[in-house]
């Protein structure tokens, strides 16, 4: 299950970055595309303004040759051929449109529109500049391509334009008091655009298509190639995970038989009534106490075994929390009675019966009742504390001691397997906390290397796994030197509900 969730990751993943490639390719492609049909417009609307650039100066250079009237004026002039040639190529043609306007023309059909009056101002403000173009949505909704090229004042114009101003011309308009270099007008060409748009938007779809399919095939052999590998390499994987769990239950099973019948010997050797010696009682106290600890710890590692294989499942009932902490409390009576530590427990009274796996519940007590018991110097108390959220329906199990507490470095290494937070028996504090420091290790050398070496770093990990098997949460909170609380929280529904004072407990 695991594996198909990273390979459905995966392929997501594929999905999401073919996604992006493939939006990517398209803008680039778009935006590629469209400077290129700009270019083109561009160089199509240049080819004709000097086409009629070239009409204009053929007729200027010839103007002499051409008929002359009574009066000394002439029958064509080069703004009239030039015009003309305009108006015949744009109705021939019928979707290029080329015309002549001015800031201040002398005919209405030559005023200039919106594109072509900015065209003209900028124009004038900047000389430098060899034309002003652009695209534009007309009303009906077609692209087209703008092009304004600039006409500037030469000899010949002077006649009709020159000075003095205000004087009608030959062609009986008052002149406007023009120099040569002066901006005489413009010359503007509109190119549809939609031909070319809709060819370029049909590329972009096909080459987009062709890109796609290539990616989405390229991608889906990468694919192939990795889950086969990777479920291979899974498989391999599940299958040492068993072995290395089958031989860790087999191994800790052959441990836990022995250890369990020296228990149980130690027992019956405690509860007889023949008479010992002090050193006799001694030694099967220290034996009793390294098996219970050497059991717990094989239990723990049988426990997260199962967790890794798969094979922990709930089982559910129903559970009274003040027995629960009762045998808790008795099964770690003598850890806790060799470091004369006492054992308190704390219920609400509101807390009711709740329906949950109490095995699991009374491994993750133990767990933190016995690491608390290392931690804790000689003469300190370690307290259960339960409570009920109902809005939640969770079931907030605490244990905390005045122990000599976790380092802050440490706090997020606990639950994690075979990692042991440093406490003040490790490392000297300073300052107030001098005293218990000296105390821990007063209890140490009484006590052997029990509370120094009996951690195997999987009691907290194994709290973590069950808490999180039931969908609960576990943390801690820790000040060296004044000691630890680890809160957990389980959902856990109630089996018999009671309207009770929160605030009155039954403590133990």
């Amino acid at each position: 299950m695991r594996f198909k969730g990273v390979r459905l990751r995966f392929a997501v993943l594929l999905v999401v970055v073919t996604g992006m490639l493939f939006v990517l390719y398209v803008g680039i492609r778009s935006y590629a595309q469209e400077e290129q049909i700009e270019r083109e417009m561009l160089e199509t609307t240049q080819i004709l303004a000097t086409e009629m650039s070239a009409i204009w100066d053929f007729m200027e250079l010839n103007q002499t040759q051409f008929t002359r009237r009574e009066d000394g004026t002439y029958n064509l002039y080069c703004v009239v051929a030039a015009k003309a040639t305009a108006r015949l190529f744009t109705v021939k043609n019928g979707d290029f449109t080329i015309r002549y306007t001015n800031l201040t023309t002398r005919k209405p059909v030559d005023t200039p529109d919106e594109f072509e009056y900015q065209a003209l101002t900028a124009l004038e403000e900047d000389p430098s500049l060899k034309a002003y173009y652009g695209r534009e949505r007309l009303s009906d909704g077609t692209e087209v391509f703008r092009y304004v090229e600039p006409l500037y004042m030469k000899e010949s114009c002077l006649e009709c334009h020159g000075s003095p101003e205000g004087e009608l011309d030959v062609m009986g308009y008052p002149k406007e008091g023009k120099q040569v270099g002066d901006l005489a007008g413009a010359a503007s060409i509109i190119m549809p655009a939609q031909t070319y748009l809709d060819n370029y938007r049909s590329n972009i779809i096909w080459e987009a298509a062709v890109f796609g399919v290539l990616v989405i095939i390229g991608l889906a052999a990468v694919f192939w190639a990795v889950s086969a590998e990777a479920t291979a390499q899974v498989r391999r994987l599940k299958e040492e995970n068993r072995q290395k769990s089958d031989f860790l239950s087999m191994v800790s099973h052959e441990i836990r038989t022995p250890l369990t019948s020296i228990l149980a010997f130690s027992d019956i050797w405690a509860t007889s009534n023949e008479p010992r010696s002090a050193d006799e009682a001694k030694i099967m106290g220290e034996m009793r106490a390294h098996s219970q600890i050497l059991l717990g710890m094989v239990n723990n590692i049988l426990e997260l075994a199962r967790v890794e294989a798969g094979h922990m499942h709930l089982e559910r009932e129903s559970v009274d929390v003040v027995d629960l902490m009762g045998l808790v409390k008795s099964n770690l009576s003598y850890l806790a009675q060799k470091k004369d530590v006492s054992i308190k427990c704390s219920v609400k009274t509101s807390v009711p019966v709740v329906y949950a796996d109490q095995e699991k519940l009374r491994r993750i007590l133990e767990n933190l009742v016995s690491n608390s018991i290392k931690f804790v110097a000689e003469g300190g108390s370690v307290e259960m504390q339960a409570a009920y959220d109902k809005e939640s329906e969770e079931l907030l199990l605490r244990v905390s001691d005045n122990g000599c507490g976790i380092n802050p470095e440490d706090l997020d290494k606990v639950f994690n397997r075979f990692e042991r937070g440093k406490g003040s028996y490790r490392d000297k504090p300073s300052g107030a906390v001098v005293a218990d420091y000296q105390t821990l290790e007063k209890q140490n050398k009484e006590f052997g290397h029990l509370a120094r070496n009996s951690g195997s770093g999987l009691g907290l990990a194994l709290v973590r796994e069950l808490v999180e098997l039931q969908g609960g949460t576990v943390e801690v909170i820790s000040e060296p030197g004044q000691g630890s609380t680890f809160t957990v929280r389980i959902k856990a529904e109630m089996v018999r509900i009671g309207e009770i004072d929160d605030e009155d407990t039954t403590s133990r």
